[in-house]
C-alpha cells in the first residue's frame, strides 16, 4: 500500500469513530492481538521486546542461545510466549536447526516439533517461521498439528503464501487457531511503521485483529512510544484472545 492510498483508506475514519459505540454508548475498542515475531539472535533487540507492554505476544525462534532465557524473561514481564518454528519457504532460504521441511516423515517432523517447544518453555502457542513452501501442504501440516496438540493451546498462521492452509488444518487437527491480518513492518511495505500502526485504525470492525512486527529497533521504539495510542483505539490483547 502506498502513501496516496493509505490516506484515501484512513478518510474514513470519523465516520468509523462515530459508529464504533458500544449499546451503552461507550466507545467500542476492538481486540488486537500484536505478536512480535524472530526473537532469539538478535540478542539487544530481543532484550528490548520483552520490555514492551505485557499485552504483547512474543514469538521466540527454536534453539538459539538466547531462546530458554527469553522465554523465561518473556514471562517474568508478563507476556504470552509463542513458539516460532521455522518451517520451509519457497526460496530455499535456511530455516535454522530444527526448521520443518517437506521431505522430513512423521518421526522426524514429531523430534522438531517436540524439540521445539522444550527449546521454549512455557510457549502456550505458536506459528510458523516462514513457511510459504510448507504452508502449503495439507498432509506436512497434519504431522506438525498432530504433534503440537498436545503441548500447544493454539496456532497462528503467518500467512507468508496466501495459499497457505495452516489455519484450516489446525482447526481440523483439534487446536484453535487464527491468521495474521497486517504486518505492522514488512520489508516491501510503502508506509513507515508509524503510518502502518495508524492504518489499523481503518480495521476497526467488531472482528478481532492479529498484527505481527519483528524486533527491530524503529519497530521497539515505535511500539513504546505509540502504545497508549494503540490501548485508546483497541482493547490490546494476547493472541490466545483472538483464535477461535
Amino acid at each position: 500500500m502506498n502513501r496516496r492510498e493509505w490516506l484515501a483508506m484512513t478518510a474514513v475514519i470519523p465516520g468509523l469513530a462515530r459508529a464504533g459505540m458500544t449499546e451503552n454508548g461507550e466507545k467500542f475498542r476492538p481486540k488486537l492481538a500484536i505478536i512480535m515475531d524472530d526473537l532469539g539472535y538478535r540478542e539487544r533487540d530481543s532484550y528490548a521486546a520483552i520490555e514492551l507492554p505485557a499485552a504483547l505476544t512474543v514469538a521466540i525462534l527454536p534453539h538459539t542461545q538466547h531462546s530458554e532465557a527469553l522465554s523465561t524473561g518473556a514471562q517474568a514481564f508478563g507476556h504470552e510466549v509463542m513458539l516460532h518454528l521455522p518451517m520451509q519457504a519457497s526460496n530455499g532460504k535456511y530455516l535454522g536447526q530444527g526448521g520443518l521441511t517437506l521431505d522430513m516423515d512423521a518421526a522426524q517432523i514429531e523430534h522438531w516439533v517436540k524439540a521445539g517447544f522444550d527449546s521454549v518453555p512455557g510457549a502456550v502457542g505458536f506459528n510458523n517461521h516462514m513457511g510459504s513452501a510448507f504452508s502449503q501442504s495439507p498432509g506436512a501440516l497434519s504431522k506438525v498439528m498432530l504433534e503440537a496438540r498436545g503441548r500447544a493451546e493454539y496456532f497462528v498462521d503467518s500467512l507468508t503464501h496466501a495459499d497457505s492452509v495452516a489455519a484450516k488444518i489446525a482447526r481440523l487437527m483439534g487446536l484453535k487457531s487464527a491468521t495474521r491480518d497486517v504486518f505492522i513492518d514488512h520489508a516491501e511495505d510503502e508506509l513507515s511503521v508509524p503510518e502502518r500502526i495508524e492504518s489499523l485504525l481503518a480495521r476497526q470492525t467488531r472482528l478481532p485483529t492479529v498484527a505481527i512486527c519483528h524486533p527491530r529497533p524503529d519497530t521497539i521504539e515505535t511500539l513504546a512510544r505509540r502504545w497508549s495510542w494503540l490501548e485508546d483505539h483497541f482493547e490490546l490483547v494476547p493472541a490466545s484472545q483472538v483464535v477461535a
